[in-house]
């Protein structure tokens, strides 16, 4: 396989941990820090590190909805 194809895998294995995030807890900037089920994500000095991961996986979400647009 070329780069490419093992770039779409991943990308592929990412959407299939993340669909299940975003049905359960939406989108939207600073939504995954309101997950009570993990008391450490509740604390307040992690919720820099919250809003990172949120705007991560909002990018990565459109950067795989694009390769996926482009791959056709």
């Amino acid at each position: 396989m070329n780069r490419w194809e093992d770039f779409k895998i991943v990308m592929y294995i990412y959407e299939l941990w993340m669909l299940p995030l975003r049905v359960a807890w939406g989108t939207g900037y600073g939504r995954i820090q309101e997950l009570k089920c993990y008391p450490l994500l509740d604390s307040s000095w992690t919720k820099g590190w919250t809003f990172w991961l949120d705007v991560t996986f909002d990018f990565l979400f459109a950067v795989d909805i694009l390769l996926t647009l482009l791959s056709r």
